[in-house]
């Protein structure tokens, strides 16, 4: 056999490889994802309630924290529970990243 067969066959088993692994990587995920369950009605687009929205329910729950800590973000009592949510978030995203590497790797 001439060596550019040789190598074409090497590439060709190569990509069927490949394609096999992304086959069996797709139907892992697609495994993964969760069944949609709706079994009522659509909810229709629309305005949302006032004082419903994100940002009022973002506005009310600073204005309770700044009554029961105070004002001064840079006192004892929003360090603690900033760097604890911080390290929940850490965690979370190497608890996610670990679990793509893994499968990435399979």
């Amino acid at each position: 056999m001439s060596r550019s067969v040789k190598s074409t066959q090497t590439m060709d088993a190569a990509i069927r490889k490949a394609q096999r692994s992304l086959q069996k990587a797709e139907s892992v995920a697609e495994a993964e994802e969760p069944e949609s369950e709706t079994t009522g009605p659509v909810k229709k687009c629309g305005m949302v309630a006032k004082g419903e929205d994100f940002w009022s329910k973002v506005d009310a729950w600073f204005k309770a924290e700044i009554a029961s800590r105070g004002k001064d973000f840079s006192s004892a009592s929003w360090k603690d529970p900033t760097l604890d949510t911080m390290e929940k978030i850490a965690n979370n995203l190497l608890r996610v990243i670990r679990k793509r590497l893994v499968w990435f790797l399979q």
